[in-house]
């Protein structure tokens, strides 16, 4: 509206206001407080905006201006009497302490001698922006110039003498200029006299002219700021302002008011955010990295052409990125688990950091942050994170042989023990060697009632099992039973929770598990009752499994399989042909697992089938005929089973460095060897590596790594914190983009749920799908594809045990062949002729009648056709 080209839009405002002129329409404007939104006029919404945001439109008429007449006339008498050239210092001042509403200026006038000719000033009004305080005293200058004296204008101010330098320019540059009151007051005296700008370095220590001159003008313009801060806000220049101006809690908008808005925008949407307390957790921590990050990454996203890490970065830095945890987070916590590994745990932001099924990326992210930490030379980055987990477990096991009755217990039990009570307790920061002395002594008064005997079986059959069928836990067992292969344990005692075993309440507690059972056969424990609850357990939704060696039973529960046998005799417990290493009966292998189960998890048979006889190539060993044929009746699926959370590479994610911010596989205890660095550097690092590591991978460094850089004197601190910033988001990015592509392949492939089965009924129909998620079918190979009968087990009504029918093809042969007799040719009827009676005849007559009406009917193109063919 402060342009030619506003005067349609000055039309809408005063004829929405209902007013002649822009004054007055601005005034009524301000006395409205209701905005119909059936308004044909757009800019209603926008006025509606502004008085919710408190901004308001005056007209500087309305206002007093300053009167600057005293000052001007004053300067100009001055110049005036200068036969030469004058040369003129300017400077502003303005408290760095909140933001004042009055600053100073001042002006101090020389010959082309140096000679002092005068100095003053005035207070101006610049509401904390010293930029308005330097543009006044060079515009009163200028405009107090005579045209006939030739003027150096002195200023310590690039960013005045570049808005000076612009004499004319467009009418959008004009209204959006910073100062544009002081601009206009000189900008047309500029061109019309001879005034040469130049800059002179303000605040150092030599003695040359120019800077006596610029301390001279700096005096008079802190002289009057003081001035300034005791009195109220004097009047703005708005003699020369635009028609209209923004104003803002009783203060006029001096600069580009589309930037004031945008700016104004950005701080109420800033303090809407900080209403959240989730998402906006990491901004209010972060407020200034996170909004210089943004810029960054909507960059780095342009010109990598990945559009996808930007929203990356907007979801994670509110914490709101859809994993499994934050879709259901007001459902069932059976649905918060990650889908796409077998630890169990709850799928938020942090667990992507080391979800087995990303372990790739996990691997990339640590090899890139620790090349590029080299590549810079970041100090103290190269040394190893020394845990404390060595000299307290040695420390464990000394007190242990020390202090209890140790002689049923072997070194390698008393490693494990004391390995397992550390990872239940490392979190805390002091673990004292009496705990563990009293936990693992009510392990050992368990001992006399415990239903377990002192026999596992052998390792290479467990890592076979693990491995081909994916188990997750050891079941049932206790601290002296466990084994280590597994990644976690469950236990009916209390008393084993301290050496990490998940306590055994109730069946739901099994429900999405992968779990093994042994049952030997001198173990307490009823078998029968065993297999009751693992059937029970197998009903849920979740993929839930059991492999169980057990002494073979005479019945098992429905669909319960039994996988293998191993006979009397077999060496299941060693290597040797001792007695103690063979089983003194027959066991069986028995697989107990829902439908989807064999789904999500796949099983190879004919790969264990292989890998077993290989474990044992005598005949102590025989796979069930029925269980053989089930398993080669159906189509196997293409795609893996879900990772185990113990895997070959956390021993390379388990490798830490000293400086470990990023690396979510970090002990969060302190190293020890810290102490061999210097103090500053080691407080540095320690606060440094309580940063969130998901955070660090959004490119937000910790402060410390900064402050670290700077007190080192490293060289190039900030191009190295950049290209760290750089390398950690877009290693973020990576894994995030895995974990997309993976989810989307699980819920379009894998996922139960949303399985169907393709049969075709008749020939000449189409394919027919039939969606058996929903059914109650209880058979483990219900999603699996049923090719063929090997099992000879009769159809129901489940689309799941329907096999296409086995048809024998019969060579077409002819009948003659089978006879030792000439051929004798026959004639066919068309050769033949006919005898026609009177009724044939006149029943022909009636028909070539009835084919005349029809052909009259046909179209052009149909009667072409029925002649071609006669």
């Amino acid at each position: 509206m402060n342009s030619a080209a506003g005067v349609s839009t000055v039309a809408r405002f005063c004829a929405l206001t209902g007013t002649p002129d822009l004054p007055s329409a601005a005034t009524a404007l301000e006395k409205r407080t209701r905005f119909s939104r059936k308004n044909v006029y757009r800019i209603s919404s926008t006025f509606r905006y502004l008085k919710q945001l408190g901004v308001k439109l005056v007209s500087p008429s309305t206002q007093p201006s300053l009167n600057f007449t005293g000052i001007t006339q004053e300067i100009q008498l001055v110049l005036s009497d200068v036969k030469s050239k004058a040369i003129v210092y300017t400077d502003g001042s303005t408290s760095t302490r909140g933001k004042p509403c009055n600053s100073g200026s001042g002006i101090f006038i020389t010959n082309e001698q140096n000679q002092p000719l005068w100095s003053g000033g005035f207070t101006v009004r610049t509401d904390g922006n010293n930029f308005i305080a330097e543009l006044a005293a060079a515009a009163i200058v200028l405009k107090a110039c005579p045209a006939d004296i030739a003027l150096r204008l002195r200023i310590d101010s690039m960013a005045t003498i570049g808005a000076l330098s612009k004499c004319v320019v467009s009418e959008r540059k004009r209204i959006r200029a910073p100062g544009r009151a002081w601009l206009n007051f000189c900008r047309t005296e500029i061109s019309k006299k001879q005034v040469s700008i130049e800059h002179v370095f303000s605040h150092t220590d030599d003695q040359t002219p120019e800077r006596k001159g610029n301390d001279a003008a700096d005096a008079m313009a802190n002289k009057y700021r003081l001035e300034g801060e005791s009195v109220g806000p004097v009047p703005y220049i708005v003699s020369t302002e635009e028609p209209l101006i923004l104003q803002f809690e009783g203060s006029n908008v001096q600069g580009d008011p589309r930037k004031f808005l945008k700016q104004l925008e950005k701080e109420k949407m800033a303090d809407i955010w900080r209403t959240k307390d989730k998402q906006a957790a990491w901004f209010i921590k972060h407020p200034t990295q996170v909004l210089k990050q943004a810029k960054l990454v909507w960059k780095w996203s342009v010109e990598s052409g990945a559009g996808r890490a930007w929203l990356f970065f907007i979801f994670g830095v509110c914490q709101w990125l859809p994993t499994n945890y934050r879709i259901n987070y007001y459902t069932d916590n059976t649905l918060k688990r990650c889908s796409l590994c077998l630890s169990g745990a709850e799928e938020t932001m942090d667990h992507l950091l080391c979800c087995p099924a990303l372990v790739e990326e996990q691997i990339y992210l640590k090899q890139v942050i620790n090349s590029r930490l080299s590549y810079w030379n970041i100090p103290y980055s190269t040394l190893p994170f020394m845990s404390r987990e060595h000299g307290l477990r040695s420390k464990w096991k000394s007190a242990a042989r020390e202090s209890l009755a140790l002689e049923d217990v072997s070194s390698s039990r008393l490693d494990i023990l004391t390995n397992a009570f550390w990872k239940a307790n490392q979190t805390k920061p002091f673990i004292s060697t009496r705990d563990f002395l009293e936990s693992l002594s009510k392990v050992l008064d368990n001992r006399k009632v415990s239903p377990f005997s002192n026999l596992l079986p052998r390792p290479d059959l467990l890592s076979l099992l693990i491995q081909e069928f994916s188990l997750q836990t050891h079941g049932l067992t206790d601290s002296l039973h466990s084994s280590p292969l597994f990644a976690d344990w469950n236990s009916l005692s209390p008393t084993d929770v301290s050496f990490g075993a998940k306590l055994w309440m109730e069946p739901k507690n099994l429900h999405g598990s992968n779990i093994f059972f042994f049952h030997g056969p001198n173990d307490k424990i009823n078998t029968h009752g065993l297999l009751e609850v693992l059937a029970e357990s197998l009903a849920t939704n979740l993929p839930t499994r059991f492999v169980c060696l057990i002494p073979r039973q005479a019945l098992l529960p429905s669909h319960f399989l039994e996988l293998a046998v191993l006979h009397d005799g077999i060496p299941l417990f060693g290597f040797h042909a001792d007695e103690k290493c063979r089983s003194n009966g027959s066991m069986s292998l028995i697989l107990a697992a829902n439908k989807e189960s064999l789904q999500v998890d796949t099983v190879n048979w004919e790969r264990f089938v292989n890998r077993l006889h290989e474990w044992c190539t005598s005949d102590l060993i025989s796979i069930p005929e029925l269980t053989d044929a089930l398993f080669r009746e159906r189509v196997g699926l293409p795609h893996p089973p879900r990772p185990l959370s113990k895997h070959p590479q956390a021993i390379i994610l388990n490798s830490t460095s000293l400086i470990n911010f990023y690396d979510a596989f970090a002990p969060t205890e302190r190293s020890q060897n810290i102490g061999s660095i210097p103090p500053r550097a080691a407080e540095l690092i320690a606060q440094m590596n309580r940063h969130p590591r998901f955070l660090s991978l959004l490119g937000i460094l910790p402060n410390q790594l900064r402050s670290l850089l700077k007190e080192t004197n490293h060289e190039n601190r900030e191009e190295a914190i950049l290209d760290l910033s750089r390398t950690l988001f877009f290693a973020g990015f990576r894994i995030w983009n895995k974990r997309q592509k993976l989810a989307s392949r699980f819920w379009k492939d894998i996922a139960p749920e949303n399985r169907s089965i393709t049969h075709s009924e008749t020939k000449g129909k189409k394919k027919k799908k039939d969606n058996i998620a929903p059914s109650k079918c209880r058979n483990p190979f219900h999603f699996l594809r049923r090719y063929r009968n090997l099992s000879n087990i009769r159809e129901n009504k489940c689309p799941c045990s329907k096999a296409p029918k086995e048809t024998k093809e019969m060579p077409n042969q002819q009948i003659t062949r089978f006879f030792h007799i000439p051929l004798i040719q026959i004639k066919s009827s068309s050769e033949s002729m006919p005898i026609k009676s009177r009724t044939d005849k006149i029943r022909a007559q009636h028909d070539r009648g009835k084919k005349r009406k029809g052909y009259k009917l046909l179209n052009p193109k149909q009667r072409n056709k029925k002649t071609r063919k006669t």
